[in-house]
């Protein structure tokens, strides 16, 4: 698969269900890598105004899930 817009690469992570074959069920410690990727980007690449940001760039509901998935760790 080719990405040519931002917006194929948010609808692949939206849809992601495993790398290869979606019939082998969900792959959740594919998408927790894909996750981990991601904070390892901000962490390196995004200033602190930037961070201050962030809320501003997800959902409601979103920084719902975020907060509950920090208490599990």
């Amino acid at each position: 698969m080719q990405l040519h817009r931002y917006e194929d690469l948010l609808r692949l992570l939206k849809d992601y269900r495993s790398w290869g074959n979606a019939g082998e069920g969900y792959d959740y410690v594919g998408m927790i890598h894909l996750l981990g990727a991601c904070l390892e980007n901000l962490k390196k690449y995004a200033s602190d105004s930037e961070l201050n940001e962030l809320s501003e760039c997800l959902e409601a509901g979103q920084i719902q899930f975020l907060k509950k998935l920090s208490l599990r760790l």
